[in-house]
């Protein structure tokens, strides 16, 4: 070892050896210094004795520091607030031995209240007595302070005392006598306040207090003492918050002996007391209690029925059912509501007949059938209401099938195609309605040979319905477009109508061969349906169609529908799983659609279309139309918002075309709506938003694992960011979606006029890594808010195009980032633009 080490070494022993003395010279000292302490000091020695008392392991060293506080509390010099700190410390580190000194202390006006803490919570006979004696000794405030001590500790002892002052003349020395026998809570207690003689200001006082004996008794296991209690006080001479209080004693000490009680006052005047006996037998635990609330229901007259099957139904306690079930032939109809209304929670299949009866019939009764009918579980309920079916009253078929149809209980659909074949029109109508509720893949078979095979509308609409609603639930596209399909073959005109309408909303390239095999179809009301089908289609699928239509057809309804889809499809993409159309592709549609445009009409709705667009190509298109008087005024509207999406990604071009328009509308509102999205460019210029996204990526450490987008752009998969783009910000958790400890990837296109070395500001929430042509240009595993500017960096760009990817982490709540390239001094790069598609 060197010198120099040892001599280090040294240093650090000396300086560990000094730190220990002082600690123990620091707790040493606390217990003097703690005499001359007053509140204006250093705390510092009051800390170290907390401590010490809070690292106290054995009883001997808790009596170590007991017998220092008393050192320092004799000590002539300890003022005030060494006194009063030594008190709160013996609370927690005192013994009998420190009893004589705290006693001595109880009559100090300044000390007795914490005296009196610290003796309320020691062990032991002597504090007791210390208390107790002081009790009788002192008188005022001091002596109120005893007394609640004493309650405070439940002192058995001091009893007789607080009796005789609860009479005293000074309401507050009796306040705290009744407080303290209610404290004490025992069979002594008790008696004393039931024998207290007390003016009227102090009844309720002493109730409550009673009360609070019943309760400690009723913990102890000393039942039928508490009873007697609530008894007594739940008398009818009682003020009534007290009867109601006595009243839940009794049930929770008397449980099921006290429901003749509760079921007596549920007919009482006082609507509180009716309440409260009503929540009481609610709450009273126990099957027997159940049972002695049933066996009541038979002999009480309606509105105590009423009452006690409201009841029942609360408790939910199915061994009721049969009792309730007794009274459905009542003569009183709001008995028979609330039996319905009860069997819907206490009643199983059995009740199903008894229900659907009641059901059928109608009215109040009916409504409160129907509703339990909704809600009524167990096993075999569904098959009890579909046995129904097979009934030969219709009105009962029909109330069955509703309530099929009310539950949505799939396993019952094959019975609703049951009756959807019923001989009675009205059966089969309700049971449409039930297979739009219930229906899945299984049923879709049966309703399309229903379906064809139906002679009227209503139902033929109906079936459409339900047929598009079976559909909807079935997830493989495919599997559910073939039933239909075979069904198109094999219907007639009317029904192959409605079959081709239901393919329309489900897509799937099944169901486009199926359409467009109508297109030539001789019925001319199926053929016309074909092409309203493909025009709704919800992708872009049968765009091609579409225009072909639009050049071939004669018919004016059909190229009116051609022309609307072929617009409509240039706003969407194609078929799951398809590439996403370019910009290019989309403004060629509405190029091709405006050649093909006969009217003034379809220019204006190629040009609504074009609104939604965001590149240069579509400015240029629009720009051409600005000539035309009669869709000037249209075109200048498109292009302002089309510029204003394309600021991004063709910032020259939509300076140019915002200030043409300002040059030459007379639009003065449009004009302004020019300007400002042209200060919003300068305000953000550089700043690029037109991004793809990649994500989000869970896997390792988000920040260092090489996803995909990092190892091989062209292997993940991109999407466009169309939500959560600002001007400046772009917000992740709306483009990529929300979550914790992940990564997500965008990639763009800059175009730079020429080679250069340019600046990057960035911000990000969270962590950030930025790449210009594959080469790391910076790097910031950060926790952050997304702050623009906060991160710089130098980069270089080629002549041409230059892809820009980057990573951005998300730790938890929010996610987001932006970045703007500029010239090296800050300045905007003229000529610069913004591509995902780099082209």
């Amino acid at each position: 070892m060197s010198n120099t080490r040892w001599a280090r070494g040294c240093i650090v022993l000396v300086a560990a050896a000094v730190l220990v003395f002082a600690g123990r010279t620091a707790r040493g000292d606390a217990y003097s210094d703690l005499v001359r302490y007053d509140w204006d000091q250093s705390r510092l020695p009051l800390a170290t004795i907390e401590q010490d008392i809070r690292d106290a392991a054995t009883p001997r060293d808790h009596l170590v520091i007991e017998s220092k506080l008393l050192r320092a509390l004799a000590n002539p010099q300890a003022g005030y607030a060494c006194k009063q700190f030594v008190c709160r410390m013996l609370r927690r580190a005192g013994s009998p031995r420190c009893v004589p000194v705290l006693a001595k202390l109880l009559a100090d006006e300044k000390l007795s209240h914490m005296a009196r803490f610290a003796l309320q919570n020691l062990p032991g006979e002597a504090a007791a007595t210390a208390l107790r004696t002081a009790m009788g000794r002192l008188s005022g405030d001091l002596k109120i302070g005893m007394i609640t001590s004493v309650g405070a500790r439940r002192d058995p002892k001091a009893v007789p005392a607080l009796a005789k002052l609860v009479s005293a003349r000074d309401g507050g020395l009796a306040r705290a006598a009744i407080a303290a026998l209610g404290d004490i809570a025992s069979a002594e207690a008790a008696k004393a306040l039931a024998g207290a003689t007390v003016p009227a200001t102090l009844k309720t006082q002493v109730a409550d207090a009673y009360l609070r004996c019943a309760d400690r008794m009723l913990a102890d296991g000393e039942t039928a003492g508490a009873a007697a209690i609530y008894r007594e006080m739940s008398a009818a001479a009682k003020p009534k918050m007290i009867r109601i209080a006595a009243l839940r004693g009794t049930v929770l000490a008397e449980k099921e002996k006290a429901v003749d009680t509760l079921i007596a006052l549920t007919a009482d005047k006082d609507i509180d007391l009716k309440r409260a006996a009503g929540q009481f037998l609610i709450e009273m635990p126990g099957p027997a209690a159940t049972k002695a609330v049933a066996a009541k229901l038979v002999s009480m007259p309606a509105d105590g029925q009423v009452m006690l099957l409201d009841v029942l139904t609360a408790r939910k306690d199915t061994a009721a059912a049969p009792q309730v079930a007794a009274l459905v032939g009542s003569k009183d109809e709001g008995v028979r509501v609330a039996v319905m209304k009860a069997l819907g929670v206490l009643g199983d299949a059995s009740s199903v007949p008894v229900l659907v009866k009641a059901a059928a019939a109608g009215g109040p009764v009916g409504d409160a059938a129907t509703g339990s009918l909704n809600q009524l579980k167990g096993e075999g309920v569904g098959e009890a209401i579909a046995k129904l079916l097979d009934s030969t009253d219709p009105v009962v078929r029909a109330g069955a099938i509703g309530v099929l149809t009310a539950r949505a209980d799939r396993t019952m659909a094959p019975a609703m195609v049951k009756a959807a074949r019923d001989r009675d029109e009205n059966i089969r109508k309700v049971a449409i309605k039930g297979l739009a509720a219930a229906a899945g893949e299984e049923q879709l078979s049966d309703i399309v040979a229903l379906l064809t095979a139906a002679k009227s509308d209503s139902e033929r609409s109906g079936l459409e319905s339900a047929l598009a609603a079976a559909a909807g639930r079935t997830a493989d596209v495919e599997a559910r477009a073939a039933p239909i399909v075979a069904g198109v073959t094999r219907a007639d005109a009317g029904a192959k109508v409605c079959l081709v309408r239901v393919l329309s909303r489900l897509g799937g390239t099944k169901a486009l061969a199926c359409v467009r095999s109508q297109l030539k179809a001789s019925a001319a009301d199926v053929a016309t349906e074909a092409v309203r089908a493909l025009a709704a289609w919800p992708d872009a699928s049968p765009a091609p169609d579409l225009l072909n239509l639009l050049k071939t057809t004669s018919d004016k309804t059909r190229r009116v529908l051609a022309f609307r889809g072929y617009i409509r499809m240039a706003h969407l993409s194609g078929a799951p799983g398809w590439p996403e159309r370019s910009a290019a592709a989309t403004t060629a549609m509405y190029k091709q659609a405006l050649a093909l445009a006969t009217n003034v009409a379809e220019k204006k709705s190629v040009l609504a279309g074009l609104a939604g667009a965001r590149s240069a190509e579509a400015m240029k298109l629009v720009e051409g139309l600005l000539a035309d008087a009669s869709l000037k005024a249209e075109a200048e509207v498109a292009l302002v918002q089309i510029a204003g999406n394309a600021r991004g990604s063709a910032p020259t071009e939509a300076r140019a075309a915002l200030q043409k328009i300002i040059a030459s509308t007379t639009n003065a509102a449009l004009k302004q709506k020019a300007q400002a999205v042209i200060n919003e460019m300068d305000k953000y210029r550089g700043y690029l938003t037109s991004w793809l996204g990649s994500g989000p990526y869970t896997q390792g450490s988000v920040f260092n694992t090489a996803y995909a987008p990092e190892k091989d752009p062209k292997s993940a998969k991109w999407k466009v960011l169309s939500k959560g783009v600002g001007p400046q910000t772009i917000d992740l958790i709306q483009g990529i979606g929300g979550g914790n400890n992940r990564a997500a990837y965008v990639m763009t296109n800059v175009w730079s006029p020429a080679a250069q070395a340019v600046g990057l500001e960035m911000g990000s929430d969270d962590g950030i890594k930025v790449w210009i042509d594959g080469k790391l240009a910076h790097s910031n595993n950060a926790t952050r808010p997304c702050k623009p500017g906060e991160d710089k960096a130098n980069a270089n760009l080629k002549r041409g195009w230059n892809k820009v990817l980057v990573k951005i982490t998300q730790g938890g709540a929010d996610w987001a980032f932006c970045i703007r390239i500029v010239k090296p001094d800050g300045g905007a790069i003229d000529g610069m633009k913004v591509s995902t598609e780099g082209k």
